[in-house]
């Protein structure tokens, strides 16, 4: 029939139906009204339309219209597209029928379901796709539905689907935004909590409740034996699992989730020897396993658990997957975090041992110090009575014996008081004793002072002062151990016959000491560890020496403000220079002693 020749109270109805339900974006609403207006259209009792699920084999919904709630409740379970339901969704065509019963495709009813007899079905499809079937059945009158119901319904059926198909977009639009925010709530979780037991009691409870599961469990690997063990679980009281089951990487279903690094869904665990007798005793009906993966490395896998048979959907599992990725990097940087905090800690306990080992060993060489120059000092004085001849006079012989005494004495007394000064130095107790000092004067000094020494090698001296006064604001007693330390060195390591150059320079800020030998001079690749405690240099190993002077030398130039530099080739000898900042005397109100941290 014509549309031409409907009723205009039918028309008006499908196009007013149109317009509504082009401008639903609810699926659930733009499915109701698709059934009430088909039940209107003509004139049915019943109406429903079926849903097709995503296999296209059965009905994943169910809407409809004329029968009540307690109806519904008495006949239970919703229909799944057997029977006439199910020849609509494997044949595309419309159907007919005058009493449903004497069909023999017909399955029948269930128990409080209301009879139907008359019955009229009609695919729901757009571009090839079937997005389900409308079903009417019980026409007004008792007559059967005619060529003109059929027309109307087409038509609506026409508009319906483009309806359910922009509802679905936008529902699923809707769905891509709330999964986001929900992932995004798990990373915030991830963000906010560094430590591992923290973050997983509060990430786990979230991710069950995101999935609306019953149990949330998460396995991971324990690096030295290669097993998954459980870490943390949620629901059910699976906590008491922790640290109890285990599983080798890539034996059983958990194993093999990590090994292959693909999701695993089981909408039934009754029959799968893989799953842990656990999951059985707890009831679980349904799971889904996801990896957690770092980029070359498995951290564990993560499962989701229902008490009633669940189909996890695509969405569910990339809902899981996208937790799954955010828990990894947020339990890799807890799990580094938590390594991070415990090698602080250790360094901190061995730090604070080897502060004790120090005091001890500064306690050590203090007292030990102080204990060889007492009988030291004694000696030197007795040394000094006989060499005197205060105690009788003294053969030739005798008094060359005395002197290899004295000189070795002194030098065990130098050694001494190295050995105190860096302790000084390590302890915070080198303090300088600040004076106004004229450089070139007390460089004179020391040169005269050591003169006999360099005479007796037939070691040439020669000391040069260029510029105006070199006055300093500096500890003397320390500016002389400098000198002292670079002048017995440079006479010490210059073979008889050579020459040491002492030259004082002084600019507008500074005041430069340059003392330079030719003697044996110092390798290029040794030359930056010159400066080293107890370092002594490959051409010096047959001159006696303790190698503790230039590090004194060093960090009392250091303590002044100064620098030194050395400047060396082997076989023509070594320049060592020293700047020290010319310095203003300080206001009288200041204290002149300073303390210097080593």
């Amino acid at each position: 029939m014509s549309i031409t020749t409907q009723k205009p109270d039918r028309l008006r109805t499908l196009l007013e139906t149109g317009i509504a339900i082009t401008s639903e974006l609810s699926l659930d609403a733009v499915l109701q009204r698709i059934v009430e207006a088909a039940a209107r259209l003509t004139e049915a009792r019943y109406a429903a339309l079926g849903v097709i699920d995503r296999t296209g084999t059965g009905l994943e919904r169910f809407v409809t219209t004329g029968i009540d709630e307690q109806t519904r409740a008495a006949i239970g379970n919703l229909p799944r597209g057997r029977g006439i339901l199910g020849v609509l969704i494997t044949d595309s065509r419309s159907l007919r029928l005058h009493d449903l019963g004497e069909d023999p495709r017909a399955v029948g009813f269930p128990a409080h379901h209301p009879p139907m007899r008359t019955f009229l079905g009609m695919p729901i499809r757009l571009h090839g796709v079937a997005y389900g079937n409308l079903y009417l059945t019980e026409k007004v009158g008792g007559g059967d539905f005619d060529e003109e119901d059929e027309g109307l319904v087409k038509l609506l059926a026409g508009q319906a689907a483009v309806a359910i198909e922009n509802a679905r977009l936008y529902e699923a639009e809707r769905a891509t935004r709330s999964r986001q925010e929900r992932v995004q709530m798990v990373a915030d979780i991830a963000l906010a909590h560094t430590g591992l037991d923290d973050l997983l009691g509060v990430m786990l409870p979230l991710i069950r409740k995101l999935l609306a599961a019953d149990t949330c469990i998460l396995f991971l690997v324990d690096e030295q034996s290669r097993e998954l063990v459980v870490r943390a679980g949620d629901g059910l009281g699976t906590e008491r699992l922790v640290g109890r089951v285990r599983y080798p990487v890539g034996e059983g279903l958990v194993g093999r989730v990590a090994t292959e690094g693909k999701p695993v869904v089981l909408a039934d665990v009754e029959h799968n020897t893989e799953v842990n007798p656990i999951v059985h005793e707890l009831g679980v009906e349904s799971l889904c396993y996801v990896p957690l993966l770092m980029p070359g490395n498995i951290v564990g896998v993560l499962h989701v658990g229902t008490l009633s048979p669940c189909v996890f959907t695509e969405d569910d599992v990339e809902l899981l997957r996208m937790a799954a990725d955010r828990a990894a990097m947020a339990i890799v940087h807890a799990r580094l975090f938590q390594a991070q905090r415990e090698t602080a800690e250790a360094l901190a306990h061995t730090n604070e041992e080897l502060r004790k080992l120090d005091q001890m060993k500064d306690g050590f060489v203090s007292g030990v110090s102080h204990e060889l120059r007492t009988p030291l000092t004694s000696m030197l004085g007795y040394l000094e009575i006989l060499q005197g001849g205060e105690a009788g006079e003294l053969s030739d012989e005798q008094q060359h014996f005395l002197g290899i005494v004295d000189r070795n004495c002194h030098r065990l007394a130098d050694l001494i008081e190295d050995i105190l000064f860096l302790s000084r130095l390590d302890g915070d107790r080198f303090h300088l004793q600040r004076a106004s000092v004229d450089l070139g004067e007390l460089v004179a000094e020391r040169v005269e002072s050591i003169r006999p020494a360099a005479e007796k090698k037939r070691v040439e001296l020669r000391l040069e002062v260029s510029g105006a006064a070199s006055q300093l604001w500096a500890d003397p007693s320390r500016l002389a151990q400098v000198v002292d330390n670079l002048l017995s060195n440079a006479v010490k390591f210059t073979p008889e016959g050579g020459d040491v150059f002492v030259t004082i320079a002084t600019s507008e800020e500074a005041t430069r000491l340059e003392v330079r030998d030719t003697g044996v001079g110092i390798p290029e690749d040794e030359a930056g560890r010159l400066f080293e405690r107890f370092f002594r240099a490959s051409t010096a190993q047959n001159i006696q020496g303790t190698g503790l002077g230039l590090s004194i030398t060093k960090s009392i130039v250091e303590a002044h403000g100064g620098t030194i530099a050395v400047g060396s080739a082997v076989g023509v000898g070594t320049t060592l220079t020293v700047e020290l900042p010319l310095a203003s005397e300080p206001a009288p109100a200041d204290n002149s002693t300073e303390e210097v941290s080593g």
